[in-house]
């Protein structure tokens, strides 16, 4: 089972699963992208998260055997400086059963149905991309500014992720975008999940290959239903979670 639902964890699960002959649990523990291992939704249920396994490029492995998640994150934001960018992790195994509790259910299957729609697209126009992807469009435009801050988490020191900031000229909306893909656009904001896609072939934008003067649609597409389930969950994805002075307002799950 992945960490996230998103980028490279998640498609290293699927390889990990095939090559040990593993089944693969059509769950993860964020949802999509997250920056913090304090965000795993076993972490704010109280569930076990150590002991926990890093491996850096080099070689060298790393055991915590007890810590906070707080900690925890402290450790492998370190580890990870250290093997140049990125390592290897492995939390302690848990029964299946806990899935059910802890993380969120069917993302794998749902990041299939939105790879299978996006396909699928013949005409990128608005209306479409909305209707394929379960989603809302909410502005189409150009690119006019980007501004690249140093974005400070809330539980720490700087990060070295940037924030950017991007301001199509359609009906100008404000999308501020915090380490990974944690985004927050106008009044909406994490967990839902903010996209830019190129507006002639409706593909996605990642956040380091957006440019000025980019065609662009903005799409917001409704976050994990386990955040969503009490305003506890919300605390810890929500904007504030991320230095943002505002709360979220959910599309419809």
């Amino acid at each position: 089972m992945p960490y996230e639902a998103a980028g490279l964890n998640g498609a290293v699960a699927v390889a990990a699963a095939c090559e040990l002959g593993l089944p693969l649990v059509d769950a993860d523990l964020m949802g999509r992208a997250m920056p913090r291992l304090n965000q795993f939704s076993r972490a704010v249920a109280g569930g076990p998260i150590t002991p926990y396994a890093l491996a850096e490029p080099g070689g060298q492995t790393v055991l915590v055997d007890d810590a906070t998640p707080e900690a925890l994150e402290r450790v492998a934001r370190t580890v990870v400086a250290q093997g140049g960018g990125w390592a290897g992790g492995a939390l302690a195994p848990v029964p299946g059963a806990r899935a059910g509790v802890d993380a969120c259910t069917g993302t794998l299957a749902r990041a299939l149905r939105l790879g299978r729609a996006h396909a699928a697209l013949v005409r990128p126009t608005p209306p479409d991309v909305a209707a394929a992807l379960g989603g809302r469009v909410i502005a189409a435009g150009r690119t006019v500014e980007i501004a690249r801050h140093p974005s400070r988490r809330s539980d720490g020191p700087a990060s070295p992720s940037p924030r950017r900031t991007a301001a199509c000229c359609a009906s100008r909306p404000r999308t501020s975008t915090c380490s990974r893909s944690s985004t927050a656009s106008r009044s909406r904001a994490a967990p839902t999940c903010s996209c830019l896609l190129d507006r002639r072939t409706a593909d996605p934008i990642a956040v380091d290959g957006l440019r000025p003067g980019d065609d662009v649609l903005a799409v917001v597409l409704p976050g994990p239903q386990w955040w969503r389930a009490s305003p506890d969950r919300l605390a810890h994805v929500g904007p504030r979670a991320f230095g943002l002075d505002c709360d979220p307002v959910l599309l419809p799950a």
